[in-house]
């Protein structure tokens, strides 16, 4: 008998590389995954990868104030009908603003899993965090991606695992894009902000030998629009635009680590005073960590003991 599970998430479920690598590690022992999501605004172009077993559904893209309450409600509901239809044995929550469409089809008997890859921060409506806490104590699993974040989730009886957001072992294994280099080149890959990639790396290239550039692979976040011609336009003032390169999203992550073999020395660094509680938990969580030191790279780090 063929087995189901149903993913639903409040984004791109693409954009998460342990979605990406549990659903086609599930299609792979013949499971059929189903994902409701939406389309991420800087994420559009990440895409699940290409399996007759897995299929994605989304709904629009996100968007604030009374269109965006109506967006959810139809994400809700779209994740109800896919439950109804689909039959899944397992749903599997993959975020805060999951919890209550994960609920309403816990209801109907379906077997949960709540994998909270980010903390909610302390603007989500009080709805959402209730509806988190029901969820959390109502699950069969709950998983984290770090441990100093799985003492953020709320309070269960549920079996509580820690799984690191490590890349699948066949992307270790995938080679240089073709060409070398004489310069010594610095790579960020991920979503991008200000906190993630501090406009002061511009100044620092500047400080450096003029072989030394960057290379940014990735998409801003909602709170970051316009980020990267920010930081273009500051290496432009300091006269090294031509060692700062921005290459988008590649979505295909056999690109990604080909491209990342390239390059010389990951960027993995916040700062202390970063405000976000999910910046200072990323030690284990964080997803370009290990897809550095899958491609080889050595890694530039904050000076934090989890790291």
């Amino acid at each position: 008998m063929t087995r189901r599970i149903l993913y639903v998430q409040y984004t791109n479920p693409a954009a998460y590389p342990p979605l990406q690598h549990s659903a086609s590690i599930l299609a792979e022992q013949g499971w059929e995954v189903l994902f409701v999501g939406i389309a991420g605004a800087g994420s559009a172009e990440l895409v699940m990868p290409a399996h007759p077993f897995i299929r994605v559904e989304q709904v629009g893209a996100q968007s604030g104030g009374a269109f965006g309450k109506l967006r959810y409600a139809a994400f809700a509901l779209r994740s109800l009908l896919a439950a109804l239809r689909f039959g899944p044995d397992w749903c599997y929550a993959s975020d805060a603003l999951s919890a209550p469409a994960a609920l309403a089809i816990k209801a109907m008997g379906t077997r949960v899993v709540y994998h909270e890859h980010d903390a909610p921060g302390s603007t989500l409506d009080s709805v959402m965090l209730r509806a988190r806490t029901r969820l959390a104590r109502t699950a069969e699993l709950l998983i984290a991606p770090s441990a100093s974040r799985v003492q953020l989730l709320p309070p269960s009886q549920a079996a509580r695992l820690v799984v690191w957001n490590c890349p699948r072992r066949n992307e270790a294994t995938v080679p240089a894009a073709a060409g070398a280099s004489t310069r010594f080149d610095l790579v960020y890959q991920g979503s991008l902000s200000r906190d993630r990639l501090t406009p002061q790396f511009i100044d620092a290239i500047k400080l450096l030998p003029a072989h030394v550039q960057l290379h940014i692979y990735g998409y801003e976040t909602i709170g970051h629009r316009g980020y990267v011609n920010e930081l273009l336009e500051r290496a432009a003032r300091t006269g090294i635009r031509e060692r700062v390169h921005f290459h988008g999203v590649l979505a295909d992550r056999v690109a990604l680590f080909s491209q990342l073999r390239g390059h010389h020395l990951g960027i993995s660094t916040i700062p202390a005073a970063a405000a976000d509680q999910n910046l200072h938990t990323l030690a284990g969580a964080s997803n370009k960590a290990f897809e550095y030191l899958a491609a080889g790279l050595p890694l530039l780090i904050t000076s934090d003991p989890a790291w």
